[in-house]
């Protein structure tokens, strides 16, 4: 049982808070990693809801890991980019430990 997963992410910083304008020739970072327990995602929303719909727990998950991502981890400013690879990886850690996880609990 994992306690953990990773998400790998970039960034990006497209737009100028300071001066009001967008940066030219703007650099994308090398990988990132943001951490997501297993304690949080449980706590996150009522699973139940989700138990039989894939689609919308990836929904649900990519726009709780880019939220997340923006406001724990990074400036305001910077554009998060995530792979779909780490999306499916978060979804299936969800799916996997997390609803079906708690029915064997």
């Amino acid at each position: 049982m994992n306690e953990k997963i990773t998400v790998k992410y970039k960034t990006r910083k497209d737009y100028c808070s300071c001066c009001g304008q967008d940066v030219k020739d703007a650099k994308t970072s090398g990988y990132k990693e943001f951490y997501f327990s297993k304690r949080e995602l449980i706590n996150f929303t009522s699973w139940k809801e989700y138990e039989w719909d894939k689609e919308e727990i990836r929904e649900t998950m990519e726009e709780h890991a880019y939220d997340a991502i923006s406001f724990f981890a990074e400036d305001s400013g910077n554009k998060i980019m995530i792979e779909q690879c780490e999306i499916d990886k978060l979804v299936d850690y969800v799916w996997d430990e997390v609803i079906k996880g708690e029915e064997t609990e």
